[in-house]
C-alpha cells in the first residue's frame, strides 16, 4: 500500500509595486497663486474747438506713445493745443499721467474782409519821396506805398489806385513768411513809390512818365539811397484789378520789391529764378483767397497753356529774340521761365521740401547767386539737386512731365482758367511747336527738335497699338552724359510719347538727340 505523504506547499506570492503606485503618507499642503501685476493706467482726454477735429483718445498702459493728429476744417487753420506748448498739428506723448488736449482752431480771415478804403492812410508817418517834379501828379497812401498818376491824361485813377494799394499792402505783409529780413531797406523811412502810367504803346494819351516804362519793378534814388519802384501800365491788367481781385500782376510785383532788397540783386534781365519764385508766391496768394469764382483764379493764367504748347522746356534757357537758338517764338520760349513756378510748387507738394524751404534758397544770409548770363541762370537749380539729392530731384521732374501732361499739376479752379486762357492764347500769333516729330509707320524717325537738360519734347505716333524704343545718343554735343525717360498717353486714337531728358546739366544751351524705333504698327 502506497503511503501518501503530504508536501504542504508554500505559495508565495510576491506582489511589485511601481514607483508611481507607491502610497505615501498623506500630508497637508497649501496652493498659492502669484498675483498678477497691477497695470498702471491713465486717461488721455481729447477735445476740440470749433472748426476742426482730432484723433480720439482713451485709457492706456503707463508709458504708452501716442500721436494725437488735428485736422481744420475748410476755412479755419490750426492754431495750437491746449495743454501742450508744441504747435504741429501732429503731437506725440509718452502717457504717464492723465492729460487733457484740447485742439484749437481759428477761422481764416478772408483777405478780402476789408474793404479796399480801409487800408489809405494820410501819407504822415514817413517821408514822401516826390520825382517828377515837372507833372501835376495824384497820390494817394498806404502804411508802405504812395501811388502816383498824371493828372493830364484826365482819367482819374483814383479806384484803380485804391484796388492797387490794398492789394499791395496785402502781397507785401504775406512776404513775412518767406523775407521779413529783405524789406527794402528805404521802406523804414520812405513811402515805397507806385506810379499808374500811360506809355505811347497803350490805348489813350501818354502821359509825362518815361515812355519805355513797363510794368516792372525798377530803381530809384531815395535822396541818396537806392530803393525800389513799381510801374504798371494803365491797361486792362489795371483796370480789373478791384478790391476783391488783385490779378497775378500787384502781388508778383511787390514780391519783386522784396527780391530788389537782396545783396547784387537776385534778378535781372530775363532771371528765370526771379520770375519764377515771384509766379510761386502769386500761386501762394490767390490760394489764400477764398472765392471760387474767383476771376483772377480764371482768366489771368496766359502762361500754364505754354507748357504745353510748346513744351520743350528749360527753366534757364529761352532766346530773347525769335528764332534765336532752339527756334522757339519769343512768347512761349520767353513765358517759360514764369511758368517754372508750377514745378516749384510740385516740388513742394510732393517731397520734404517745403516753400518756405525753396525760398530760403534766395532769402538767406549766406551765399549769393549771380545771374551775369541772363537765362544760364543755373545755381538754383544746383542748389535744389543738393537739398533733394540729385536722384529724387530727376524723378520728380519726370512726374512733373506725367503732372503737365494730363493738367493735374494745376488745382481745380487753375484747370478752369487753364481752359479760359488757351483760348484767348490760341488767338496769339504763336507758331505751335508741341509736337516734335509725327509719324504713322514703323521705322526710326529722328526728331525735329532736339531735348535740352532738363527738358520735354513729344513724338506724336497715329496708332495705339505698337512698340517703342527711344535711342539717346550717349552724350550731348558739348559732351555731357544724356539720360533720357518716356511714357505714353493716347486720346482718340492717337498716343503721344513724352520724351524727358534729365541730363545732370545746369546751365547752358547743350543739346540731346535721340531717335525713335516704332514697330508693330
Amino acid at each position: 500500500m502506497k503511503k501518501s505523504i503530504l508536501i504542504p506547499i508554500l505559495l508565495v506570492f510576491i506582489f511589485r509595486c511601481s514607483p508611481d503606485e507607491e502610497t505615501q503618507a498623506p500630508t497637508n499642503s497649501v496652493q498659492t497663486t502669484t498675483p498678477e501685476p497691477v497695470v498702471t493706467q491713465y486717461t488721455l482726454t481729447v477735445t476740440t474747438s470749433e472748426g476742426g477735429s482730432v484723433t480720439d483718445g482713451g485709457t492706456f498702459d503707463d508709458g504708452t506713445d501716442l500721436t494725437i493728429t488735428a485736422t481744420p476744417n475748410e476755412g479755419y487753420q490750426f492754431i495750437g493745443w491746449e495743454g501742450s506748448d508744441e504747435s504741429t498739428t501732429e503731437l506725440t506723448i509718452t502717457l504717464n499721467s492723465d492729460i487733457s488736449l484740447t485742439a484749437l482752431f481759428q477761422q481764416l480771415q478772408s483777405i478780402t474782409s476789408l474793404s479796399a478804403n480801409e487800408y489809405l492812410r494820410d501819407g504822415t508817418s514817413k517821408k514822401t519821396n516826390r520825382l517828377f517834379n515837372n507833372l501835376d501828379l495824384e497820390v494817394l497812401y498806404s502804411d508802405t506805398f504812395a501811388i502816383w498818376w498824371d493828372k493830364s491824361t484826365g482819367i482819374d485813377h483814383y479806384a484803380d489806385a485804391v484796388d492797387i494799394l490794398k492789394w499791395s499792402e496785402i502781397s507785401y505783409n504775406r512776404t513775412e513768411s518767406y523775407a521779413a529780413s529783405y524789406r527794402p531797406l528805404i521802406s523804414h523811412e520812405y513811402y515805397i513809390n507806385i506810379y499808374i502810367h500811360h506809355p505811347s504803346y497803350t490805348s489813350g494819351a501818354p502821359d509825362g512818365f518815361p515812355n519805355d516804362w513797363g510794368q516792372w519793378v525798377g530803381g530809384e534814388d531815395y535822396e541818396g539811397a537806392q530803393g525800389p519802384y513799381v510801374a504798371f501800365p494803365y491797361g486792362t491788367n489795371i483796370i480789373e484789378i478791384n478790391e476783391y481781385e488783385p490779378r497775378m500782376n500787384v502781388a508778383h510785383e511787390i514780391f519783386h520789391v522784396v527780391q530788389n532788397n537782396r545783396p547784387r540783386r537776385t534778378f535781372s534781365d530775363g532771371s528765370w529764378w526771379g520770375e519764377a519764385t515771384a509766379s510761386l508766391f502769386e500761386l501762394i496768394l490767390i490760394s489764400e483767397n477764398p472765392n471760387p469764382d474767383s476771376f483772377f483764379r480764371g482768366k489771368s493764367m496766359h502762361g500754364a497753356p505754354s507748357l504745353v504748347m510748346v513744351p520743350h522746356f528749360s527753366p534757364w534757357y529761352a532766346p530773347n529774340a525769335p528764332n534765336g537758338p532752339g527756334e522757339w517764338d519769343l512768347w512761349s520760349a520767353g513765358i517759360h521761365k514764369y511758368q517754372t513756378s508750377y514745378f516749384l510748387r510740385y516740388i513742394s507738394q510732393n517731397s520734404s521740401l517745403t516753400i518756405e524751404d525753396i525760398f530760403s534758397i534766395q532769402f538767406k544770409e549766406e551765399g549769393d547767386y549771380n545771374n551775369n548770363n541772363y537765362y544760364y541762370y543755373y545755381e538754383p537749380i544746383t542748389a535744389l539737386k543738393e537739398l533733394l539729392g540729385a536722384d529724387e530731384f530727376e524723378q520728380l521732374f519726370v512726374d512733373y512731365v506725367k503732372a503737365v501732361s494730363d493738367l493735374t499739376f494745376l488745382s481745380e479752379y487753375e484747370r478752369v482758367g487753364y481752359l479760359r486762357a488757351i483760348e484767348d492764347v490760341l488767338t496769339y500769333p504763336i507758331e505751335d511747336k508741341r509736337i516734335a516729330l509725327e509719324v504713322s509707320s514703323n521705322g526710326e524717325y529722328s526728331p525735329n527738335y532736339k531735348n535740352h537738360a532738363l527738358s520735354w519734347t513729344l513724338v506724336q505716333v497715329n496708332g495705339t497699338n505698337f512698340e517703342y524704343e527711344i535711342n539717346g545718343n550717349e552724350f550731348g554735343d558739348w559732351g555731357t552724359e544724356s539720360e533720357f525717360h518716356s511714357f505714353v498717353t493716347e486720346n482718340n486714337g492717337v498716343s503721344i510719347i513724352y520724351v524727358v531728358n534729365t541730363s545732370d546739366k545746369t546751365y547752358g544751351d547743350e543739346t540731346f538727340d535721340y531717335s525713335v524705333t516704332i514697330s508693330g504698327l
